[in-house]
């Protein structure tokens, strides 16, 4: 997240702040909870042909919104969840990417 701001002497500067995901859980389809694992989702993205500098540009950008859906004190999302903003985010991207991750993520949920 960027926040412009400034100090006493009216100097205006930007600073970029990242939420903590070490402390967020995913809710999995067999009713277990795991730590969000930025790993898998590269692993996933991956899996569709992306390159690694795609995935890791397309990461940020899930991660971002999947963050947008969580309220402060909410300490869990669902991995359905995820998995819908991925394909959200991939679709915005390219169309192909996004049904092979859709089959993939399917597969996975099977």
């Amino acid at each position: 997240m960027w926040r412009r701001r400034s100090c006493k002497n009216a100097h205006k500067f930007t600073t970029t702040e990242q939420a903590d995901l070490s402390e967020l859980l995913v809710d999995k389809h067999d009713d277990t909870q795991e730590p969000f694992d930025t790993y898998k989702l590269g692993l996933s993205l991956s899996k569709c042909g992306l390159t690694t500098s795609e995935v890791v540009e397309l990461q940020r950008t899930i991660i971002t919104n999947v963050l947008k859906h969580i309220d402060a004190d909410m300490t869990a999302t669902t991995s359905t969840y995820i998995a819908d903003t991925a394909y959200s985010v991939l679709r915005n991207y390219d169309v192909q990417y996004a049904n092979r991750y859709k089959s993939y993520s399917q597969q996975l949920t099977d």
